[in-house]
């Protein structure tokens, strides 16, 4: 079986962690991939893509004239058709976060497996009906899978996509980031621990403001953000003078954070289906976090943790005040995080589900399965 794998990631994070766990499975079930991946791509990947016994090219460096929707289907003309046409691939499986990123195949109608890792927002009048276009033009053969319900309703509603070309393929924790050792009851101090990008949209302005009005209440209560990006320097500046408050960076080895921390939050503006949320239910924490795109498919209210409303500051001190004076509630709610991450985002269960969903397109297009 030869799949053609178009991916588009950053350094780090969601979209360049679910990449390389496609990749593992590709390699797991010897299928021959290729990947283009995309301009400048850094060398840690490429060696990646080498160790799981892939090839790759990457993508020419995009010109302004082609930073627009149709400008990029052009810019992917010319960078796929030639990669198609030699490598003639069996399937095609993109594992995207930016929607335009790979619309040529839709075109050209091959068996494809489109991966969003994104939830598409809502598009102004002219852009939707470029989509709906798109997907009437689209064939059977061609599907989307979001990583929640949400993304799926929201390419639906949006581009006016047929709901029976798409699935719902969970992302999962990530065994690596897992503790074996028990989590101690009672702490004399709280760690409330968070991970992600400082960027607008993980709502790092509310987050501080939250972190300012817990710690001013309790002395024993630490606030961690783990991560970098454009806001990085600002917030860290902000907090460089405030032993409660901190902004590390970008960290390795992120088991000692998950064990050291009580409570996991995360208030973003705009989430669709968090990494390191799994990853901090599956280690036993009791998460609040935001009510936005996949959030409520993770956390359950009041079972698993808290959702609040992204621009309630109050809700969210509410909700951190609960879990901070009470560590037997934290246990509870930590403990049916950790069942719920086991049972329902388990990484065996993807690779079966991811394979499925290849067969099933493939079953509906050719007759073929892998």
């Amino acid at each position: 079986m030869k799949i053609l794998l178009i991916a588009q990631f950053g350094k780090y994070g969601g979209t360049r962690e679910a990449f390389k766990r496609i990749l593992n499975v590709h390699k797991e079930r010897g299928f021959e991939t290729h990947v283009i991946i995309g301009h400048s791509s850094d060398e840690n990947i490429k060696e990646f893509i080498s160790q799981q016994g892939a090839s790759f090219s990457e993508m020419t460096k995009k010109r302004r004239l082609f930073n627009n929707m149709i400008g990029s289907v052009f810019h992917q003309h010319l960078n796929y058709k030639p990669i198609l046409n030699r490598w003639k691939p069996d399937l095609i499986v993109t594992s995207i976060g930016i929607a335009q990123f790979a619309l040529y195949p839709f075109i050209r109608q091959y068996p494809m497996v489109y991966i969003l890792h994104t939830i598409p927002l809502e598009l102004s009048r002219h852009l939707k009906y470029f989509f709906k276009i798109f997907s009437f033009f689209s064939g059977k053969n061609q599907w989307i899978c979001g990583v929640s319900a949400a993304t799926v309703n929201s390419v639906v509603r949006n581009w006016g996509y047929d709901r029976n070309k798409t699935a719902v393929l969970y992302n999962t924790f990530n065994s690596e980031h897992l503790n074996s050792v028990i989590r101690p009851g009672k702490k004399s101090k709280i760690v409330v621990l968070t991970l992600g990008h400082v960027v607008w949209y993980k709502n790092p302005k509310l987050w501080l403001k939250v972190a300012k009005q817990v710690t001013k209440k309790y002395s024993h209560v630490e606030f961690i953000w783990l991560g970098d990006g454009k806001l990085f320097s600002e917030f860290r500046n902000k907090t460089k003078d405030n032993s409660q408050i901190h902004f590390p960076g970008f960290q390795q080895g992120l088991k000692k954070y998950y064990l050291q921390a009580s409570i996991y939050f995360q208030p973003s503006l705009k989430e669709n289906h968090s990494f390191s949320v799994l990853d901090a239910m599956a280690n036993g924490l009791p998460c609040v976090v935001s009510n936005v795109g996949g959030q409520p498919e993770s956390i359950e209210e009041g079972k698993h943790g808290y959702l609040c409303k992204p621009e309630d500051s109050g809700m969210f001190v509410e909700r951190l005040t609960m879990l901070i004076e009470n560590a037997e509630l934290r246990k509870q709610l930590g403990d049916k995080a950790k069942n719920r991450a086991y049972d329902e985002f388990n990484p065996s269960d993807y690779k079966k589900k991811l394979v499925e969903l290849y067969n099933k397109v493939l079953n509906d297009t050719q007759g073929n399965s892998v």
